[in-house]
């Protein structure tokens, strides 16, 4: 399956991104990816195959992302997670903060319905300064 998840040429040569696989006797079982934005590296994409899961292989992976980024002149980091994965996260040294939110876009058709029963408001005239 992972064969399946290459990313494109112009992805991989973005000097503010840089992608990490981690293998094992030859079998490639965890990745992770930063982007540096500024001085921040934003830590992404960690995964383990699942037969391999529990051995901190997800762990090494980030260290190995997190030094690289150092290396580029990054001082501090963030990441998105699960609350599976804050254990791992809070042992490489980062602290939780806040619960994120994501939103979707609703679906064009269910936004045009809601639209057309929404009650219409009168709107104060609008004057550009």
């Amino acid at each position: 399956m992972a064969d399946l998840m290459v990313p494109s040429l112009e992805f991989v040569l973005d000097p503010d991104i840089a992608l990490f696989v981690g293998s094992v006797d030859g079998v490639d079982v965890t990745a992770a990816g930063y982007s540096r934005i500024g001085t921040t590296a934003v830590l992404w994409g960690v995964a383990t195959l699942e037969e391999h899961r529990g051995r901190r292989y997800g762990e090494a992976v980030s260290r190995a992302a997190l030094a690289h980024a150092a290396t580029r002149g990054c001082t501090n980091a963030t990441l998105r997670s699960g609350p599976k994965s804050i254990p791992v996260y809070e042992r490489i040294g980062f602290r939780y903060v806040c619960q994120h939110r994501t939103y979707a876009a609703p679906r064009e058709r269910d936004a045009l319905e809601r639209a057309r029963h929404a009650p219409r408001s009168r709107r104060a005239p609008r004057r550009d300064l």
